[in-house]
């Protein structure tokens, strides 16, 4: 059985959707196949006329802010952790195309908004509550230009379009809108495009993955700032057996995955006005596991961040967990 797994948080996105790092309170995005990585996307298809249906959570921490390092005139915040869940759906039109929707749901823990008027002042906290509800629907093709079996190698083109679906009202514990950031919803259009490669030899295969998310200006007349995905992957079938075009035989089959996933943001800009405390680099090493039993695969992926990369200050991710059910038919 081939699978189909797609995921935002989030990704991310968040949706991308998908994070204090727009990479920390966003979501992320994952598309994956038979023996892939959990969070990296294969470059195979789902197969043809086959649908295939995943949920996928992202759980995250963050560290607290040092808010007494602010300067007169700066503000920042922090969150507690993240909670994203994306129900994804998609369609193998082709033999080498497939298309792809998801939607996540999106919880913000604990935003606290801390800032300096004038030199000497203590900073200002406030705790604001939590932010949630649905976020943006991300809509993605992927098609294989490159399938090289007898050297296992795979090669697709990604491309797709976050719409403006989410939720971009929630309010704080004060009454007053959460900023733009930590909305549910960007409120813009949003371009994706990237490649995907993949390359089996018995047991094992290697994945990677980029992928570019083009950021437009949405709600509160804010540019979240462009986003770079970049994964790598290498699973190994540890339980059970495939034939020869790869495909899991017998019932039960059980992969182990390790990954390095990267996560690039430019700083975010509003009402014209580049955020000082915006923006950065992330890359996590996670490890996962994937068992798929008669045609529905469980994936575990747990990712702690070796870089940490970022802008000014800003609530750091601490730890990522991944969690997914999917099947096709």
């Amino acid at each position: 059985m081939r699978r189909f797994l797609f995921a935002l948080g989030a990704t991310a996105t968040a949706s991308l959707g998908g994070i204090p790092y727009a990479a920390a309170h966003h979501a992320d995005l994952a598309v994956g196949g038979n023996g892939a990585g959990i969070i990296t996307m294969s470059a195979e298809p789902l197969e043809e006329d086959h649908v295939g249906i995943s949920l996928v959570t992202q759980f995250a921490g963050f560290s607290n802010v040092n808010f007494q390092a602010l300067k007169p005139g700066e503000d920042t915040h922090q969150i507690k952790s993240l909670i994203n869940t994306s129900l994804g759906i998609a369609y193998g039109v082709t033999p080498d195309f497939t298309v792809a929707l998801s939607l996540p749901w999106i919880r913000r823990h604990s935003v606290v908004d801390g800032h300096v008027h004038e030199e000497g002042e203590s900073p200002h906290i406030e705790a604001l509550g939590n932010s949630q509800g649905l976020g943006d629907l991300t809509l993605l093709g992927q098609w294989r230009f490159l399938y090289q079996q007898d050297w296992g190698l795979q090669l697709a083109v990604v491309a797709g379009v976050k719409l403006p679906t989410g939720r971009t009202n929630a309010r704080g514990r004060s009454g007053e809108k959460f900023e733009a950031e930590f909305q549910p919803g960007s409120g813009s259009v949003d371009g994706l495009f990237g490649l995907a490669a993949s390359k089996s030899f018995g047991g094992w295969s290697l994945h990677a993955n980029i992928l570019y998310l083009l950021v437009n200006k949405g709600t509160q007349n804010t540019d979240l700032g462009d986003r770079l995905f970049y994964n790598v992957a290498v699973a190994w079938r540890a339980y059970g057996g495939m034939n020869e075009n790869g495909v899991i035989s017998g019932d039960l089959a059980i992969d182990a995955v390790l990954e390095l996933n990267g996560e690039r943001e430019a700083r975010q800009r509003a009402g014209g006005e580049k955020d000082p405390n915006s923006g950065g680099n992330v890359i996590y090493l996670s490890p996962g596991l994937r068992a798929v039993w008669r045609g529905t695969a469980a994936t575990l992926s747990f990712g702690v961040p070796v870089v940490r990369d970022l802008n000014g200050l800003q609530s750091k991710p601490q730890w990522r967990l991944f969690t997914g059910l999917s099947t096709s038919f």
